[in-house]
């Protein structure tokens, strides 16, 4: 499937969810009682960023992907074992963005996920300098993105908790 096809759904969706969280913002302005509750439009802001960051760095892993793994030299651009590392990679990333913002569960999301892609930068670093390939490096960049995007969210300090 190309990259394009995957992630199309993502500009809408972002867009839908912005809607809503202005509108929510716009409702609390109006209501006294609402006024006084910064934590929810915090969270919500907090979630909205979250979203935003992590719908631009999966264009950008999907992309990487869509050029990484085309054509039939796949093998021997980037081996089998640094693929495989990187699928462990996406997938710790994927549990989360799906993980809900809650400090104590995104936490050890956010661990796992740090853990994972640091065992893939690793590996590619094993590999010779001529046979890197940029996109597997861009590819680490776009996870990066995506666990900087989360991170806030899994924060202890922060009130993540809904009202």
């Amino acid at each position: 499937m190309p990259a394009d096809t995957a992630t199309a759904g993502l500009t809408g969706t972002l867009a839908d969810v912005r809607e809503e969280v202005e509108l929510a913002d716009e409702s609390r302005r109006y209501n006294p009682r609402g006024r006084r509750l910064r934590a929810p439009r915090d969270l919500n802001r907090r979630r909205l960023d979250a979203l935003t960051g992590t719908a631009d760095a999966t264009r950008e892993l999907s992309a990487s992907l869509s050029r990484l793994t085309q054509g039939p030299d796949v093998d021997t651009r980037i081996p089998d074992d640094a693929r495989r590392t990187l699928a462990r990679a996406i997938e710790a990333a994927s549990h989360l963005v799906t993980t809900p913002p809650d400090p104590e569960a995104t936490a050890g999301q956010l661990r796992e996920a740090e853990h994972a892609l640091t065992a893939y930068t690793d590996r590619l670093r094993e590999l010779t300098a001529h046979d890197e390939p940029l996109d597997a490096w861009e590819a680490a960049v776009s996870l990066r993105r995506v666990i900087a995007a989360c991170g806030p969210l899994s924060d202890p300090d922060a009130d993540t908790a809904t009202r």
